[in-house]
């Protein structure tokens, strides 16, 4: 079974859980929290800290993070140094060790099952269970675990705020992944046996996936993609030796290509707009390698680029449930309804919208208005119309 918990084993699975998400997704927790960081200290108050911890979006519940933050501390008016909390996260304490490798031990013998149980128990299809049921679908599924074994199990699955678990995650983490499905053969004609395709004259056995041409052996050509033009004679970087393609055309495709490499047409879509500095080339056709296509300077993001990124949020935003309002009330300054670019970079760095700081920065730059005094805010009037418009 797994060892005896202690008093602290709860806040060691939960920074230990905090340190996964941390190190899996790449964030870096120190700048989100110093948005917290009123008095710049290097100190956040259990509140501010809690604001800090949900932002992030680590997979706690709320009683979790109380938890969490009870331990930090314990006495009424007390601050949380980021120092201590850094120091909760350096390492995995042997007994989470233990208690996951247990976990593991212990579901891979579940195997299948447990997500065909855990699916059938979502009803709403939500990808969550609330804990009671949760721990339930594992006790049909383990008659022998004991109720202190299935709060364990329970207390290393993460959570959302209410408390409900993540079930996909925890089968993730803890059972034995879902083989990828067999490929699918055409089976032979009735009574004919299985022979092993007859190779092309002149034409050695293929290659392993993955590895150089044997020496010595000559290899067919590249397969055309579909709906492609052929390639080019002497494009395949695999000519048998003695050849006699031109040693231009066999390395053609080895060097780096550049903007005059590339055929530009009135028909070319790019998320960004751009200026020709001469208008004489404009909707004409131009030829690669003739330099023409270089004198197009990128200028910003065009407006099916800055509603292509609008559509991305308004997804994850209705995914979530979440108001637009409500998301940036965390970055937003109190009786204020509009952001500056700094706040603007912190919603795409602390929020999974599924956007890149670049974009946020290109799409602020085309949607931000000209303040008197020569700032640029972006509004959140300007923000609700471009999502409606997405």
């Amino acid at each position: 079974g797994p060892p005896e918990l202690g008093p602290r084993s709860a806040v060691l699975i939960i920074a230990a859980r905090i340190r996964r998400r941390l190190v899996g997704q790449k964030l870096n927790w120190i700048s989100s929290f110093a948005l917290f960081d009123d008095e710049g200290d290097g100190s956040l108050s259990p509140e501010a800290m809690r604001s800090a911890l949900t932002s992030m979006h680590l997979g706690l519940s709320e009683e979790e993070i109380t938890t969490l933050t009870n331990f930090l501390a314990p006495e009424v008016g007390s601050k949380i140094s980021l120092d201590a909390f850094s120091a909760q996260l350096q390492e995995v304490a042997p007994e989470v060790q233990q208690c996951e490798s247990w976990a593991r031990e212990t579901i891979v013998a579940i195997g299948r099952r447990l997500r065909e149980v855990l699916q059938a128990k979502d009803e709403a299809t939500r990808g969550t269970l609330p804990s009671a049921v949760f721990e339930a679908a594992l006790k049909e599924l383990m008659p022998a675990a004991t109720t202190s074994q299935l709060e364990l199990l329970s207390l290393l699955a993460d959570k959302n705020a209410l408390g409900d678990v993540d079930y996909t995650e925890f089968a993730n983490a803890y059972a034995v992944p879902l083989p990828p499905p067999p490929p699918a053969f055409p089976s032979p004609p009735p009574g004919a046996t299985s022979q092993p395709p007859a190779l092309l004259p002149g034409v050695g056995p293929a290659a392993p996936p993955g590895m150089p041409p044997l020496p010595g052996s000559k290899t067919a050509a590249p397969p055309r993609p579909p709906k492609m033009p052929p390639l080019p004679v002497g494009a395949a970087s695999t000519a048998a030796p003695g050849s006699s393609a031109p040693p231009a055309q066999a390395d053609a495709l080895g060097l780096t290509m550049t903007m005059g490499d590339i055929m530009v047409t009135p028909r070319t879509f790019f998320t960004c707009t751009s200026s020709p500095q001469n208008q004489s080339i404009q909707g004409s056709l131009l030829q690669p390698g003739s330099g023409t296509a270089a004198a197009y300077r990128t200028r910003g993001l065009s407006l099916e680029g800055c509603g292509l990124i609008f559509a991305r949020i308004r997804r994850r935003l209705e995914a979530a449930g979440l108001p637009l309002q409500t998301a940036l009330a965390l970055f937003v300054t109190p009786g204020e309804r509009d952001l500056v670019a700094e706040q603007w970079l912190e919603v795409a760095s602390a929020l999974p919208l599924g956007v890149s700081r670049a974009e946020m920065q290109q799409l602020f730059s085309q949607v931000a208005q000209f303040e008197p005094d020569g700032s640029r805010r972006l509004s959140l009037g300007a923000l609700e119309e471009g999502l409606l418009r997405a």
